[in-house]
């Protein structure tokens, strides 16, 4: 039996259940069901990667801005789709996926100024994109290093040199997202520190897949722009 019938059977006997406790536990057994499905749609479609990044977006913006509900899934605008957490968006232009949308009755982000913006600035630097895999072991390692120094973890930083510097577990859902290899960024300087006599870097960094149908834009943390460093840190 295919999930979807499993889901028509359940929906069926739904109706049938008098306690709470046992729809709820139905509700949660389809929910399950309807993400095999989307995961399933999505990995034949070459789209895998690309699902798995949106989702985490989506899952961060409920556990970060729980009360920003006009994040808390993906959205439609100008027939392409979006996910985004504050912090990091994502725009797929090719096959829409299955992704959980928005509440009922809750008004979408506007992305355009956003993507006007993009299209007007200026994205001089082009840096090197580190790997999901080089991403994924400099988050554990900061992880290990921060446990060690009994100290704890707010985060970890990736500093991509030129003084930019963004947090490295959004950069891996971007490189997952779009596959990139290079990362266009703003060159921005806002602030100034008077010890090293510059401002700061706060340049955004954008992303995109090959193909061009997924783009994906994540912002940078204030940073010392004479800071030239490349790696990964961790924030206590």
């Amino acid at each position: 039996m295919t999930n979807e019938n499993l889901i028509a059977v359940l929906k069926t006997a739904q109706k049938e259940i008098a306690t709470p406790q046992a729809y709820t536990m139905l509700e949660d057994t389809i929910a399950t069901l309807r993400k095999e499905i989307a995961v399933k749609a999505a990995k034949s479609a070459g789209k895998q990667d690309l699902y798995r990044a949106m989702l985490a977006v989506i899952k961060s913006a409920e556990k970060h801005s729980p009360y920003q509900r006009a994040l808390h899934g993906a959205w439609f605008d100008h027939g392409k789709q979006y996910v985004c957490n504050g912090y990091m968006l994502i725009e797929n232009s090719g096959t829409p996926l299955d992704l959980p949308t928005l509440p009922d009755g809750i008004e979408p982000m506007n992305v355009q100024p956003i993507l006007k913006a993009r299209a007007e600035k200026e994205y001089p630097d082009v840096l090197r994109c580190p790997t999901v895999a080089e991403l994924k072991s400099g988050i554990a390692e900061q992880k290990a290093l921060a446990k060690c120094n009994g100290h704890k973890l707010r985060g970890v930083e990736c500093h991509l040199g030129g003084g930019h510097v963004a947090d490295a577990e959004y950069l891996r859902i971007a490189v997952q997202a779009t596959g990139s290899t290079t990362i266009h960024a703003e060159n921005r300087i806002a602030g100034y520190d008077e010890e090293n006599k510059c401002g700061y870097q706060v340049g955004e960094l954008w992303f995109e897949s090959e193909d061009g149908t997924v783009r994906s834009l994540v912002l940078p943390m204030r940073w010392i722009s004479a800071d030239d460093s490349i790696g990964f840190t961790y924030k206590k």
